[in-house]
């Protein structure tokens, strides 16, 4: 192939590979919002037809933006003897008219798929020219083949979630010195690359996005697997394209590798026709400025819109999905106007700033090499039974080389072997033929075409589906399938009265009968057949639900108890029992039935007190009996009682029916309750009745169960009795009491039999209970006296005793004064009327007071001071008794 390149003045190849590196490697910065901003102002200002928003570029650092751009160019000069645009090519040069519209990426009649891999992602790496071209080369596989190698280009693994399949753009980005992550790379050297050597599978070598080592190949021997093109050439070698030049390129030889100048701009592109918005402000002072080169991929156009459809390898967090009425369904493309295409004039001048400069530098792949996969089969055709079954076919081909096997017939389905690499099998199986005449069906196995002859049924081999039923108790429709030969007559009948044929009655190879089921109003199931195709479909119809009623949920019977009847209403066959859940409720007839019937119960007489509730469970429903309480009655074993006046416990005894509740109260207050307070049914109330104390009897009640109960208890005899019986006075006399105790009303008296010194004060006479005081006149006798009392009948006896002997007793018998003396007592004791003197027996001693008394006193005595060293010793006579004064003598110091 006779390669030309275009002629670059060198001095807009340093201006521009300036500004690449200036760019490239400036510090990281963020893009703002303002920045956004400023590019929808613009867009709004200038009527330019695309729209702006964030994207996965614009959110990045500028310097990581910078890396998606990798366009270099080693040399600008154009070869000696290049051609002009239309003979650059040593096949003759376009040679097809353009059509209005072109768009490879959608499928060409009769194809399932494009031409056009998918979107793919370069990442932090300037290798969008290994992008650009390898994009370019699977376009010229897919059109070689007409779209069926897209089995060969499958994805394998995914690279940050997008298709990684295809050819691999980490051999060029690793293995043909064209280029690398961070400086770029030309994509004139890739195409070299690519004719002389050829791209293996991606998953020969997975993308890294990084300057992998070509060594790191997964597959040491690629270079036999590699798809190549036979020869490569420039739009237009000496000048900028025109859109005719590109138009008519594309039509000829499919989409086209190409450059553009990026600017700020671009990274916020999210769809419609993208053009320049110039160098206007953004934010912070900067301006939509140039960024650096790309390469991309042209994949179609739109003469009538002006505007070029192209992949970029950004992703699909960029770019636009809408392309116009075109294929694309998944952001990652763009469209681009015609006016935006490069302009010799303004790369002569050095004018980098004059706009994208689209397709400034594009080549056109001129053909594909062969595909070095070549495929062959154990057999090209087959031929199988009616009854059909598995078979398989071996698929021999190179190492690596892939491919897929798929059935082009219903009746043929692949079991194993849908798709493989090098040598494999391909397991099919087939249906059976249910026709009376053969068919034929094919299978396409790594591109070849596969045949498979299947013979006719006979017409005895008719078949229903299903061959049984199972209808519900409702009935309904049902359908049944004939598989039988075509042209194979056939009749469906039934069989039974409540099965109808409600079509398909008759037909000729498959078919469908259609049958109705009326519904089952017994309570059993039953069995009837249809006949068709001379097969028997064999319907069991279930048995309708078995429910069941009853006439009456509940019954009340009166305490006195009886028979009555249930009546039970279901469907015929449905069985029931009856059976009671209480001892007295019996089931009298219909412990058992099915259909309607009738049971008959009885229910023993209540004697209790309260109602009661049992059940009946009948049919499984529950059956409420609630009988009413007999009536309580209440009698007492006795109406009254008559206890004596000492009192006492009694009962008495209650009968009650079971359940029947009563009290018993006391209604006077010297009767008192016991026991038996309250009771049910039979009981007995125990009470106590207080002593009478009194001579007259008394009347009491106590309501028992609301009966009265009279007690009369008898009067107490008159008895009386003193609270002493005898008392001992002194001689000096005095009053005293005495208690009489004696039931009420009961009088007595009270007599003194000595007046002369016994006295009744009070009390003389009295009735019941009461007090006599009496009085004591002294005795001054020295002798007791004794005398009585006659009180209610009762004698009192008083013994007062005599004048007592006078005697004498002295508090001390003797004091021990200072020297100074001073005055000091000593107490006399004795008795009432003795009298007594104090005298003193030394001059030094005088009587104060209390020099003569009687009973009780005080003598008060005066000591005066002794003026002698020598103590000294005098004594007091005092009611005859000695008191001794013994003095200390003067202290002298």
């Amino acid at each position: 192939m006779h390669k030309m390149k275009i002629r670059w003045d060198q001095s807009l190849f340093a201006l521009l590979a300036g500004f690449f590196f200036l760019f490239l490697f400036s510090s990281s910065v963020l893009a703002s919002p303002e920045e956004l901003s400023a590019v929808n102002q613009q867009i709004q200002n200038s009527g330019a037809r695309w729209q702006a928003a964030e994207t996965s570029i614009s959110q990045l650092p500028s310097d990581q933006r910078r890396m998606r751009l990798g366009f270099t160019k080693g040399s600008f000069s154009v070869p000696a003897g290049a051609a002009a645009s239309s003979s650059t090519s040593a096949t003759g040069g376009p040679t097809k008219t353009p059509p209005a519209t072109l768009d490879y990426n959608v499928p060409a009649s009769g194809n399932t798929y494009g031409y056009v891999t998918p979107i793919r992602d370069q990442g932090n790496c300037g290798s969008c020219w290994a992008f650009g071209t390898t994009a370019a080369l699977e376009s010229q596989y897919l059109m070689s083949t007409n779209g069926a190698g897209w089995s060969n280009l499958t994805p394998t693994v995914l690279y940050d979630g997008l298709y990684n399949g295809g050819l691999s753009e980490q051999i060029l980005l690793s293995c043909s010195n064209a280029g690398n992550c961070e400086v770029g790379g030309d994509p004139d050297q890739a195409s070299q690359f690519i004719q002389s050597t050829g791209l293996p599978l991606a998953s020969c070598f997975l993308y890294t996005a990084t300057d992998n080592t070509c060594s790191n190949a997964s597959c040491p021997f690629w270079q036999s697997q590699t798809y190549s093109i036979t020869g490569w050439v420039y739009v237009s070698p000496q000048t900028a394209p025109t859109a005719a030049a590109l138009e008519s390129y594309l039509t000829t030889y499919g989409p086209l590798v190409t450059t553009m100048n990026v600017y700020t701009d671009f990274f916020y592109y999210v769809g419609g026709i993208y053009s320049y918005l110039g160098p206007v402000k953004l934010s912070n002072g900067k301006q939509n400025v140039f960024e650096g080169g790309h390469v991309i991929e042209i994949i179609g156009y739109n003469h009538a819109s002006q505007y070029f459809i192209v992949k970029n390898s950004w992703g699909t967090g960029w770019g636009t999905s809408d392309a116009n009425g075109g294929s694309v369904t998944t952001p990652g493309f763009f469209l681009i106007a015609y006016s935006q295409l490069a302009q010799m004039t303004r790369a002569q001048t050095g004018d980098n700033y004059g706009g994208p400069e689209f397709g400034w530098y594009s080549i056109a792949y001129t053909g594909y090499s062969p595909d070095p996969c070549t495929y062959s089969l154990s057999s090209s055709s087959a031929s199988a039974t009616y009854s059909g079954g598995n078979a398989s076919v071996s698929v021999t081909s190179p190492s690596g080389c892939s491919w897929t096997a798929a059935s082009n017939a219903s009746w043929i389905s692949i079991l194993s072997g849908k798709k493989g690499k090098g040598n494999g099998t391909v397991t099919y199986s087939v249906t059976a033929n249910n026709a009376n005449t053969s068919r034929q069906g094919t299978l396409t196995i790594a591109g070849k075409t596969f045949t498979v002859t299947q013979a006719a049924e006979s017409c005895s081999n008719a078949s229903i589906s299903p061959q049984s039923a199972s209808p519900t108790y409702n009935g309904g429709n049902a359908t049944v399938t004939v598989t039988s030969p075509s042209g194979c007559p056939w009749t469906a009948v039934s069989n039974v009265s409540w099965i109808s044929i409600t079509s398909g009655a008759s037909g000729s190879g498959n078919g469908t009968v259609k049958y109705s089921v009326s519904a089952n109003t017994l309570g059993t199931s039953r069995v009837g057949t249809l006949t068709i195709a001379g097969q028997t479909l064999t319907v069991t119809q279930a048995a309708a639900p078995c429910t069941y009623s009853l006439s009456a949920s509940s019954a009340s019977p009166t305490y006195t108890g009886g028979s009555a009847t249930v009546n039970v209403t279901s469907l015929s066959g449905c069985s029931w029992t009856a059976v009671s859940n209480a001892s007295w409720i019996s089931v009298v007839s219909g412990a058992s039935g099915s259909g309607n019937g009738t049971v008959t119960y009885s229910v023993s007489a209540n004697n209790a007190g309260t109602s009661r509730q049992g059940t009946l469970t009948i049919a499984g429903k529950t059956f409420t009996v609630t009988q009413a309480a007999e009536p309580c009655t209440y009698s007492l074993s006795a109406t009254s009682a008559s206890p004596t006046y000492t009192g006492g416990s009694a009962t008495v005894n209650v009968t009650s029916i079971s359940g029947c509740s009563w009290t018993a109260v006391s209604n006077a207050s010297w009767i008192s309750v016991v026991s038996g307070r309250s009771g049910t049914g039979s009981g007995t109330v125990t009470y106590s009745v207080a002593a009478n104390n009194a001579d007259t009897s008394r009347i009491g009640t106590l309501t028992i169960a609301g009966q009265t109960f009279t007690v009369t208890q008898g009067a107490a005899p008159c008895t009386y009795s003193l609270s002493a019986t005898s008392a001992s006075p002194a001689y000096t006399g005095g009053s005293a009491t005495v208690n009489v105790t004696s039931p009420s009303g009961c009088p007595w008296t009270a007599v003194s039999n000595n007046t002369s010194f016994i006295s009744v004060v009070s009390g003389a006479s009295g009735t019941g209970n009461g007090t006599v005081t009496y009085s004591v006149s002294a005795n001054n006798a020295g002798t007791s006296r004794q005398g009585t009392l006659t009180i209610a009948g009762k004698t009192f006896t008083v013994t007062q005793a005599g004048v007592p002997p006078c005697s004498y007793t002295l508090s001390s018998k003797s004091a021990s004064p200072s020297y100074i003396g001073g005055n000091a007592s000593v107490n006399v004791t004795s008795p009432t009327g003795c009298s007594w003197t104090a005298a003193s027996n030394v001059i030094w001693i005088s009587i104060v007071s209390g020099a003569s008394g009687t009973g009780n006193g005080t003598v008060k005595y005066s000591v005066s001071t002794n003026t002698s060293i020598a103590s000294r010793t005098g004594t007091l006579t005092i009611g005859g008794q000695t008191f001794t004064v013994t003095q200390g003598g003067r202290i002298i110091f």
